[in-house]
């Protein structure tokens, strides 16, 4: 039988420890409640920064251009594709990755390792002065006729945009067949309306008036 000191001392040694575990836990809720108001993008390690899109872009598909930075630094190419939503660019030959591809006997595609280019950054190209041949920074300017150009700062000569028949109307419609609803060639500039008759307007309008007096008139008040 334990005495009434020893049963003290394990009573206190007791509620020692419950207030530790106690302790410990307040601890924990709390950490709990500080880490569930940080924002969510803190623990999202994995996530990339916004990409910014910027509006003042000058080149554009078909220019010729020359890599100012990366592997492929001095070579030049031409530009095929432009994505602005990314700022990249594709040119054609230049930051080559090899892909291994398997045979599909379906399609009689056989396999092996393809070339194949990807996008670059567009601050990583520059455009081709046309007159020394070297990287040029360019400003907008205007010719007498307010056309639109690109000049060279350093040179001041004029960098040409390269030209896409396919993409004028004339071209893109060309074969187009008229449909049903189509307004035919010779029935464009006919006349089909006439305007709005006043006159008649006028006239209904009067009888309007003419029947709301008579009506009136009927009426009797008592």
């Amino acid at each position: 039988q334990m005495c009434i000191r020893d049963r003290r001392r394990v009573h206190g040694g007791l509620s020692k420890i419950f207030l530790k575990a106690t302790q410990s836990l307040t601890q924990v809720n709390t950490l709990k409640s500080s880490i569930s108001l940080l924002p969510i993008n803190v623990f999202n390690f994995s996530s990339r920064a916004k990409q910014v899109k910027f509006n003042n872009w000058k080149i554009v598909r078909g220019d010729r251009v020359v890599v100012i930075n990366g592997k492929d630094k001095g070579k030049t190419g031409i530009i095929q594709k432009v994505n602005r939503k990314t700022n990249e660019v594709l040119v054609q030959g230049l930051n080559v990755k090899f892909k291994r591809e398997s045979s599909d006997i379906e399609s009689g595609q056989k396999g092996g390792i393809r070339q194949i280019s990807h996008p670059i950054d567009v601050s990583n190209v520059s455009l081709i002065d046309p007159e020394t041949g070297k990287p040029t920074r360019v400003r907008i300017g205007y010719l007498a006729t307010g056309e639109k150009v690109r000049i060279a700062k350093k040179s001041g000569s004029i960098i040409q945009k390269p030209e896409h028949p396919e993409l004028k109307r004339s071209e893109r419609f060309k074969d187009r067949v008229d449909g049903p609803k189509d307004t035919q060639a010779n029935k464009v500039l006919e006349v089909t309306y006439q305007g709005e008759n006043f006159d008649q307007v006028k006239r209904d309008f009067e009888e309007f008036i003419k029947n709301k007096e008579r009506k009136e008139k009927l009426l009797v008040f008592s």
